[in-house]
């Protein structure tokens, strides 16, 4: 049975862990002397709205959030999208409103008539001006209006999606960055302790106990997770500058950012399965965007199959107005008068026959009407589904945070033991570097799982409509219910 050194155990577990590329956690050794695990067992969450999130984490985050409804370009291309839809609402209800219009001229002019010894002249004066108001068109423009303010309702349902979905960005890419900065850290500690080992080859190559080549392949990985750690900075970079144009600051600094990500309140199967259930249960998907799009799209096919239906019968207008020209009322052309008349009355258009256009036009959009039913009985099965399926990868995320919390414990506590150790002469300063970097990997480990964890629970959150963020600002007016 083949017998490998304490020592040796210890450094390649550091060595794997590190070669990896996960990183190592760069908080100061004696800053993280206490575990948060212990923490975490017994915190408990009574309802939705005491879920972790990133903003409860990380309290300045929430500012960023709120202040990016406002300020970000992508939220205020979206209230623009809202405010096209509002005027088109109005444009819509119009047609339901009177309407005025007219001409007018003014003219000097001389007519030459054969039948006359002379020409006349004179000024001439015409116009005609009349307002019009719909009457009876048999519901086809309060169907048009009630387009217009669906279409309206429907851009203030996607402003609200849009919203979340974009809060659900901003907190990822927040977390990004707190990971990154930790990466950051980890490769200065993994380069540093790399670039003491090449000082000790370079010692024993001196000292004659170790070939010259090895000094090659040491400085090879060195060049190399320097160039890793190149990439990895600008990767860094570009995300920053990518989370300032998500929330619209442009001067936010990484200093910013924290180099740390706590331990958060893991979420039970005992307390997400009710939640999911109770939404299910009465339906809450209803409420739903997609599930509400689709309603009042379906909504918006039977309106205009009614305008459609209505094509070929008569409409009826009330109207008035006034209107003045040259009249002539004896045999005598040459005698003519300027003359005004005041009208008013009631008056009808009627298309009696567009070649069958209107009528297939009916059974097309019947067509439509029916393929949308049946869209909406499958998106109810989709939402369900999605719901189940956000649900269960918080369950998997959960169970995947609880193993990174154990991996980390048991790391820090083999660090802290081979540091008593050395204390006592049992341990050499390579063994417990080694031990360092392997804590260092598995603090990296479980940040990582923690930034999966805060990310599906958000996703549950956005599934079953409970985000506390967006519920507060539609409390507050700034984005719609």
């Amino acid at each position: 049975m083949l017998i490998v050194p304490r020592r040796l155990q210890v450094y390649l577990l550091a060595t794997l862990v590190v070669g990896t590329g996960a990183g190592v956690w760069a908080a100061d050794v004696e800053s993280t002397a206490q575990s948060p695990v212990a923490a975490v067992a017994d915190t408990s969450v009574d309802d939705a709205s005491d879920l972790p999130r990133a903003e409860t984490v990380f309290p300045q985050l929430e500012a960023l959030l709120v202040d990016a409804l406002a300020q970000s370009p992508t939220m205020i291309q979206e209230t623009l999208t809202r405010l096209a839809a509002s005027y088109d609402e109005q444009a819509d209800r119009s047609v339901l409103y009177p309407r005025a219009g007219g001409y007018a001229s003014f003219r000097m002019q001389r007519e030459d008539r054969l039948e006359a010894d002379q020409s006349s002249t004179g000024q001439r004066t015409y116009f005609d001006l009349s307002i019009s108001q719909p009457f009876f068109h048999w519901g086809s423009l309060k169907a048009q209006a009630e387009i217009g303010r669906i279409n309206r309702l429907i851009a203030d349902r996607n402003f609200t999606e849009g919203y979340q979905l974009f809060a659900n960005r901003i907190r990822d890419n927040y977390l990004a960055l707190v990971a990154l900065r930790v990466a950051q850290r980890n490769r200065a500690l993994d380069l540093e302790h790399s670039r003491a080992q090449l000082a000790n080859i370079r010692q024993q190559v001196a000292e004659g106990r170790v070939p010259a080549r090895t000094i090659a392949s040491f400085e090879a990985t060195i060049e190399s997770k320097v160039l890793a750690g190149d990439r990895a900075d600008y990767a860094l970079q570009r995300l920053l500058r990518q989370f300032r144009d998500l929330v619209g600051k442009p001067d936010f600094s990484l200093a910013e950012v924290p180099e740390t990500l706590p331990a958060v309140a893991q979420v039970k199967e005992s307390r997400s399965i009710p939640l999911r259930t109770e939404y299910v249960t009465r339906r809450g998907f209803e409420d739903h965007v997609s599930y509400y799009r689709a309603i009042k799209s379906l909504e918006i096919d039977r309106l205009r199959l009614r305008i459609t239906r209505n094509e070929l019968r008569p409409k009826f207008n009330l109207s008035a107005g006034v209107s003045q020209d040259m009249d002539s009322r004896t045999t005598n052309v040459e005698q003519r008068y300027m003359v005004t008349t005041y009208f008013g009355g009631i008056s009808m258009n009627w298309a009696i026959w567009d070649s069958k256009s209107s009528a297939s036009r009916a059974r097309a959009a019947q067509a439509r009407i029916r393929r949308a039913e049946k869209n909406l009985e499958q998106l109810e099965q989709d939402l369900i589904e999605s719901i189940e399926a956000a649900e269960k990868e918080l369950g998997f995320s959960t169970r995947g945070l609880v193993i990174a919390e154990r991996g980390y414990a048991g790391a820090q506590s083999s660090y802290d033991s081979l540091v008593s150790f050395q204390k006592e002469g049992r341990a050499s300063q390579d063994e417990v570097d080694a031990a360092l970097l392997a804590w260092r990997s598995a603090e990296y480990s479980v940040c990582e799982s923690r930034r999966d964890y805060l990310r599906t629970v958000a996703a549950f959150l956005t599934a079953i409509q409970a985000d506390p963020l967006v519920e507060k600002l539609q409390r507050e007016g700034r984005i719609p219910r």
